[in-house]
């Protein structure tokens, strides 16, 4: 497994709405109105090689895609199974 943290900024955030951030099909959300921009938001991914994994984040309200990047997962450090 691998951490991937993300920074999200924003200004101008409509009312009442979240970003919703989204890697693998795995998706956390900010609540916009308790928080202050930026904000790191952290994923598990497996530490699998994968290369242009996608990451997006878009209002949630809107349902928008505001922002996209890609990431590469790093290689797993072994092969030894945990017991």
């Amino acid at each position: 497994m691998a951490t991937v943290d993300v920074l999200v900024s924003w200004t101008n955030a409509p009312s009442g709405n979240k970003i919703k951030v989204t890697i693998n099909n795995k998706t956390e959300y900010i609540d916009v109105t308790d928080l202050s921009s930026p904000q790191t938001i952290r994923f598990i991914v497996p530490a699998n090689g994968a290369s242009s994994q996608s990451i997006s984040a878009s209002w949630d309200v809107l349902n928008c895609v505001a922002a996209t990047s890609t990431f590469n997962a790093p290689s797993a450090c072994s092969t030894d199974n945990l017991t």
